[in-house]
């Protein structure tokens, strides 16, 4: 049986690092994908302590360029994907 894999986007903090180490925990192979290099190697790092694998691409999910690259490397080393966690997003702040 081939094993899961899941994109978790958005993760480094919250929600999706809540859910990426849950994924991770249930035998997943996590990749990661957030622009906050710092957070995004610390979970990537926190799931590597529990024993399980994650891989991570940053960069800004709104590059549709890097979203493209990124989900044909996932697809070439997995050959298939099993969840989308996409949890990135934006806030613009104005007035009104």
């Amino acid at each position: 049986m081939k094993q899961k894999t899941a994109i978790i986007t958005g993760e480094s903090r919250g929600i999706g690092r809540a859910v990426a180490i849950s994924l991770a925990k249930k035998k997943y192979y996590v990749t990661l994908i957030a622009d906050d290099a710092k957070h995004l190697m610390a979970v990537a790092n926190e799931i590597k302590k529990l024993g399980h694998h994650a891989d991570y691409y940053i960069f800004d999910i709104a590059n549709v360029r890097k979203v493209q690259s990124c989900i044909k490397d996932i697809i070439a080393k997995h050959s298939h994907i099993d969840v989308l966690f996409n949890n990135a997003g934006i806030f613009f702040q104005g007035t009104s």
